[in-house]
């Protein structure tokens, strides 16, 4: 079972959730996407049928038209700078989104098809099949730039769920999960 909003026009472009949804390469940087469909709006007192959804960026190069752009994504990976960049599918290039960072790791949660076991990987190479992939988890560490005083012996857990030592700068550990799809949705 899906939960997909009604299409009673037939005004969504063929989308294939297997594939479109996400995908990832070592880096670690990985890929999200959505299907992009037209929705009848009344943006300024006249009726209009445009796609609302954007990339990262804010950019939708199909609004008006879907089905030039079926798959609306936005590609996260992390620069030489340190900076958490964010690549669109509009074409409007790279942009930071976050800078001071000095780890960022994603796992897949993968449940295979016919099984109640939850593996967390965290080489994209070793996901056969993206659709079994079900939530992924990111972890940030951010490092303030200045030093700071007053944090001589004092540790933290990194995203390793390892001790390790503040040396003078502020550190930040970021994890969240976020789920994909419900568990069970087969094929």
């Amino acid at each position: 079972m899906a939960f997909d909003a009604p299409d009673p026009e037939g005004l969504r472009p063929p989308f294939d959730r297997r594939v479109s949804t996400l995908s990832g390469t070592t880096g670690p940087a990985f890929t999200v996407g959505y299907q992009n469909y037209a929705e009848k709006i009344k943006p300024e007192g006249s009726l209009v049928t445009e796609s609302q959804l954007r990339d990262c960026l804010g950019q939708n190069p199909g609004k008006s038209s879907p089905a030039t752009t079926p798959v609306i994504s936005s590609r996260f990976s992390l620069n030489d700078n340190g900076e958490l960049v964010c690549t669109g599918s509009g074409g409007g290039g790279t942009q930071a989104i976050i800078d001071g960072v000095t780890d960022w790791q994603v796992r897949y949660a993968v449940q295979p098809h016919g099984t109640t076991t939850m593996q967390y990987l965290t080489n994209p190479d070793d996901i056969t099949n993206w659709n079994s992939v079900y939530a992924v988890e990111v972890c940030l560490e951010l490092t303030s730039k200045e030093a700071i005083g007053g944090l001589s012996g004092a540790t933290y857990k990194n995203c390793n769920s390892e001790d390790a030592s503040y040396d003078n700068r502020l550190k930040m550990v970021f994890r969240s999960t976020y789920q994909l799809r419900s568990q069970g949705l087969a094929g």
